[in-house]
Formats: C-alpha cells, structure tokens, sequence
C-alpha cells in the first residue's frame, strides 16, 4: 500500500515509530509526518516541576511551518502533567514541549 487516498490525496511519512526506531514501511509521499521520540529515550532538561524537551521534525522535510498535534503516554501520573499537548517554538524543523507538574 502506498499510504496515498485516491479521494483526497492524503500521503504519510513515518520517520520514527513510537519505540524510536526508523519504520520498515516504504516512504510514500509526504503530506503528513508522525514520530515519537521514543518511549524512555526523550531528552528531557529542567528541574522538578519544569522540564522541557525540543523536538527534532528535519527528517519530515516541511518546507513551511506545519500544524503540530503533541501527547504524552504513559502508564501512570502522566495525566497530572500540564503543557504536553501545547508546542513551543515551532518551526518547520521542529518545537519545544514544557511539561509543568509533579
């Protein structure tokens, strides 16, 4: 399958899974790119309360700003945080997450 709708010519690329690794799928044209940073392997800076992490897109290749849709899983507590779904500084490369809590 190319990953291309006839009906409204909608494409995806996938440069990571959610475990962080380069996906086995053929690369079909780029409308729409998904990642993860990886489950236990996101680079996250701060201090208790207030850490941040900045989010690398250059392999989606956008040649303008996109639109970006941001979650936080997890197994537990992650439901108290606040900010994973709010992007910072976004930019066609990629955006910063601040995530505030316990």
């Amino acid at each position: 399958s190319s990953g291309i709708n006839a009906e409204y010519g909608v494409s995806i690329k996938m440069v990571k899974d959610f475990q962080g690794n380069t996906p086995t799928h053929p690369d079909p044209c780029l409308l729409t790119c998904v990642g993860s940073t990886g489950a236990g392997n996101t680079n996250w800076e701060g201090e208790p309360g207030r850490i941040l992490t900045r989010v690398d897109m250059t392999e989606c290749g956008f040649v303008d700003t996109p639109i970006v849709t941001t979650s936080l899983p997890g197994e537990g507590h992650h439901d108290y945080m606040v900010g994973m779904t709010s992007p910072f500084y976004v930019t066609k490369t990629g955006f910063t997450i601040v995530i505030l809590g316990k």
